[in-house]
């Protein structure tokens, strides 16, 4: 990642230990990507597939329409991923090696967790209880007790809602799952994280507010009880005036000048890993696993 500029070296600290968790999802998803497209091309190399001009047209016109669900309903798209779901299934049995078996659990980590986003931003109760049921045997593999015990707990309890709340999931569907603070539908986001950037975000500068203006208790009470009306007036006027605060975007990430720079990124990261060794290369010795070691003197060794 530091050889092909994604992070700076006096933050590789923070990225190991997850200190800064936008800065960790965007390098995974980036990592992870990457990882998946040499994979890709191992598959059409081992299975000498061709991936048709048809199937190439359908996904770019795909890609351009907004859907929370999308379907394929392309035969020849159909024939592409149902191979290629075969050949990440063999990848992950250890078929094709270990280090090939261990990059495919890797991708396949971080592809629950773009599932997982998914489903609170699109509010899809179905897809998150089951991408849950997937993450738990995550933690039970790591060790991680806590998670694993409650979260077994919490997702029993989601898969019986209709009997011990008969009426909660169809609410959960009209909208309560989430909170979109903008008019996207791909934007939804928890209800704990809408609190942590809004009120306690505010609540934490020490210049913002009525505390910072007044000490009288009924001030303040009448300040927060027409502040909802406030808001509303503003946002109101601001719209008509074409003065719109669009600032705060959930989707940041998908915008197309973000987009352009994260291919840049993808392809410096690409080039990396192509000049010292590709994990699903066919010439890598299948019964061992190998490791990347970047010290000056040192070479890329297997253990």
């Amino acid at each position: 990642m530091t050889e092909s500029d994604l992070i700076a070296e006096g933050s590789v600290s923070g990225f190991i230990t997850r200190k800064n968790y936008n800065r960790c999802k965007r390098l995974h998803s980036i990592i992870a990507l990457s990882l998946q497209i040499f994979h890709f091309n191992s598959f059409m190399l081992n299975t000498n597939f061709t991936v048709e001009d048809t199937v190439i047209d359908y996904l770019t016109v795909l890609s351009q329409l907004e859907y929370n669900s999308p379907q394929i309903q392309h035969p020849e798209t159909q024939n592409l991923l149902h191979l290629y779901d075969q050949y990440t299934a063999e990848t992950l049995q250890g078929r094709h090696g270990k280090t090939a078996q261990f990059y495919a659990m890797y991708i396949d980590f971080i592809n629950l967790y773009h599932l997982f986003i998914r489903s609170i931003r699109i509010g899809d109760l179905d897809l998150y209880i089951y991408v849950l049921g997937k993450i738990v045997n995550l933690f039970f593999y790591f060790n991680q007790q806590n998670y694993s015990r409650w979260l077994v707990f919490y997702l029993n309890q989601l898969q019986h809602i209709s009997d011990t709340h008969p009426g909660l999931r169809e609410e959960i569907a009209k909208g309560s799952f989430g909170i979109r603070r903008t008019q996207k539908p791909f934007s939804r986001i928890p209800v704990d994280l809408t609190l942590e950037q809004t009120i306690n975000g505010e609540a934490a500068r020490r210049l913002t507010g009525i505390v910072n203006l007044t000490n009288s208790i009924s001030a303040r009470q009448r300040w927060a009880r027409n502040h909802g009306a406030r808001t509303k007036i503003i946002s109101h006027v601001l719209k008509r005036a074409g003065m719109s605060n669009n600032r705060e975007d959930v989707a940041a990430d998908l915008h197309p000048d973000r987009l352009k720079e994260h291919e840049k990124q993808i392809e410096a990261f690409m080039l990396s890993i192509e000049q010292t060794t590709n994990p699903f290369t066919f010439s890598i010795d299948k019964d061992h696993l190998y490791q990347y070691l970047y010290w000056p003197g040192y070479y890329p060794t297997n253990c």
